[in-house]
């Protein structure tokens, strides 16, 4: 259906009407950025025979239409109140995900009288959202790009949606407005309504993606639950940003058993404290969520607000020395009599020369491309046959391009190769070694020859 909202036309999608304004609340759906009153079809159809459900497509997004001007988080607020208005609903809990929570956290600062609670999926926090300006950069040069679009689609979802929902995730970013785009990138996503936050009066249940490397749990607690009264934090396992799309029976479950347990005021505060502490937890788990957080904090804390995969590197680490244990376990049995053990000056010499070429081949080369491409992205020249290029993904992903595009990283690596090569296969590792020193040498005649040529020009 669409409706007239605020000078504007809204589209929006309506189920369960059946319950409208009965004892149990209607449930007003906010969608996250690049999204539409789409991305809650599944957590709707689970809650739509017990609950009245509305889902606007925000303005400028979906189906509803773009407007030239008046964007602003308070004006989307004004949208929520004038579709509430237009729709007499008398009772409700607003639900928002990523921009939409952080809409409707400006909305309840406003204290509607007639709203019972908040529901916030991996919201966009009250405070400016930490994203990286070339990473804002490329989502304000790539609006309408389907490949850009499916990869910032897969990245917040882990890769892991049904073919369906998937194809409408990326329809859904592709059909967004250039002017609402453009005003949650350059404008929305850097509003600080922070300051209004601790004007909210009502409940306020915050449920983050255990593995969101956006909006993540440690986030969430320090700039929401630590601002706002009553409000509480689950974490969800197993997922990421798309909490709706990812995960919407546990989405559709947490909701309901939200608007069940605040039903009775009373009984309440230990119901939902008891839930909300062990509920969402991952499988077999009795840790209450505090503990969860406390934990991860001593790593937050390091990070000072920069995506590093700790977990990713503590694993390249362990493959590390793993593999250089089981080496010189092996290197240590072998007769002591055996001369290849031996290193002199001169394999000195060798390995390191031949260390520093190969490990500037593998990071920098043009040619060596292809082994960094799934983990890195092409940037422009930088000297001789050599490229700039940008780590791309998270997790792992991120981890092996970090690695791969140092060559002070890998000198590790390579060097722990020739050196072991050298103590099981001393004839063959000379040999190897010999051809990149030798290129080394190479490169220093090039130069030379290079320099003397501008010299004479």
């Amino acid at each position: 259906m669409r409706f007239k909202i605020n000078g504007t036309i809204l589209n929006v999608l309506e189920a369960g009407v059946e319950n409208y304004n009965k004892s149990r609340p209607s449930l007003i759906f906010l969608h996250y950025f690049g999204g539409s009153s789409g991305a809650w079809t599944e957590v709707i159809e689970k809650l739509a025979t017990d609950y009245h459900c509305v889902a606007p497509d925000l303005r400028g997004f979906g189906a509803s239409n773009a407007m030239p001007e008046n964007y602003a988080v308070k004006d989307y607020a004004d949208d929520v109140a004038d579709l509430i208005s237009t729709l007499t609903i008398e009772n409700y809990v607003l639900i928002g995900h990523s921009m939409g929570g952080k809409i409707a956290l400006a909305f309840a600062a406003r204290r509607p009288k007639d709203l019972h609670s908040l529901i916030l999926l991996a919201p966009s926090p009250p405070t400016p959202e930490p994203i990286k300006e070339d990473e804002r950069e490329k989502q304000l040069a790539s609006h309408g790009n389907r490949c850009v679009a499916t990869d910032t689609v897969c990245q917040a979802a882990g890769g892991k949606l049904p073919g369906e929902v998937f194809a409408r995730a990326i329809n859904d970013n592709l059909r967004t407005s250039e002017a609402a785009w453009k005003w949650w990138l350059e404008s929305g996503s850097r509003e600080d309504i922070s300051s209004e936050v601790k004007e909210i009066n009502v409940p306020v249940l915050v449920a983050a993606g255990e593995r969101d490397e956006a909006m993540t749990p440690e986030l969430l607690k320090t700039e929401i639950v630590r601002r706002v009264k009553n409000a509480s934090l689950i974490v969800v396992p197993e997922v990421k940003h798309l909490l709706p799309l990812e995960a919407p029976e546990k989405s559709a479950e947490l909701i309901r058993r939200h608007c069940e347990n605040r039903a009775d005021d009373q009984q309440s505060s230990v119901k939902n404290k008891l839930w909300e502490s062990k509920f969402m937890t991952k499988q077999g788990s009795e840790q209450s969520i505090e503990k969860r957080q406390s934990a991860k904090e001593i790593f937050a804390g390091y990070k000072g607000g920069e995506e590093m995969p700790l977990a990713s590197y503590a694993v390249l680490l362990a493959v590390y020395n793993a593999a250089f244990g089981a080496l010189l376990l092996a290197a240590a049995q072998k007769s002591e009599n055996e001369s290849s053990g031996k290193f002199n000056l001169a394999d000195l010499l060798l390995l390191g020369v031949a260390t520093h070429k190969l490990s500037r081949i593998i990071a920098k080369d043009r040619v060596t491309s292809p082994l960094r491409a799934p983990f890195t992205e092409y940037v422009e020249p930088a000297g001789q046959s050599e490229i700039k290029e940008k780590v791309r993904g998270t997790g792992m992903q991120r981890a092996v391009g970090d690695l791969l595009t140092c060559p002070w990283c890998l000198s590790p690596w390579v060097a722990a190769g020739l050196a072991f090569g050298l103590v099981f296969q001393p004839r063959a590792t000379r040999i190897v070694a010999g051809v990149f020193a030798a290129a080394t040498v190479s490169d220093f005649l090039h130069h030379a020859a290079d320099a003397a040529k501008e010299k004479n020009e």
